[in-house]
């Protein structure tokens, strides 16, 4: 197991949100090359009983992905989600304990490209996303940034603070 880098989270977001009582709460890292989360995803975000709603599943590898394509892709900026599949293998349990893993796997024309997967400790895939992400716009950075937080014990992945501190100094800040 590599060194461990966080990346930020926000306050509203309905993935990682720690001010959204009605969130997941995901808190993402960067690990062996890899954007990851710790999940135990809970009862209340289920489609059928003891099943996690296909969308939550979805969301949740979309958010984990576009951070892929961000850290390992552009290394300068973050990124909107273009197009997002997800492919179910086996019905995702909740109150369990899972990994959400990604990777970036390629720059197609000005596309950044993620893959990832949702499994439990066994190995277990539960679900399979590939997603297209597309870089903000200059003029949605600020926007993009403001929302974001940091908890100053955390210590964060390097091309996220380049890219923090490429914002900060193009605000005159």
């Amino acid at each position: 197991m590599g060194i461990r880098y966080y990346l930020p989270h926000s306050s509203g977001c309905f993935i990682c949100g720690e001010e959204n009582t009605f969130g997941v709460d995901a808190r993402f890292y960067v690990e062996d090359g890899c954007v990851k989360a710790d999940l135990c995803i809970p009862a209340r975000f289920c489609g059928f009983k003891g099943v996690v709603h296909g969308g939550i599943v979805s969301a949740l590898l979309d958010e984990c992905m576009g951070w892929s394509a961000s850290v390992f892709g552009t290394k300068d900026t973050l990124c909107f989600t273009r197009n997002l599949n997800v492919k179910f293998r086996k019905n995702t349990p909740s109150e369990t304990p899972l990994t959400l893993i990604t990777s970036f796997s390629g720059k197609n024309r000005m596309f950044y490209e993620s893959v990832g997967c949702i499994k439990d400790s066994e190995g277990t895939v539960y679900a399979e996303g590939f997603g297209q992400f597309i870089a903000v716009p200059a003029d949605r950075m600020d926007e993009t940034m403001n929302y974001l937080r940091m908890d100053p014990s955390l210590t964060y992945h390097p091309v996220f603070i380049k890219i923090y501190e490429n914002w900060k100094s193009g605000q005159g800040g």
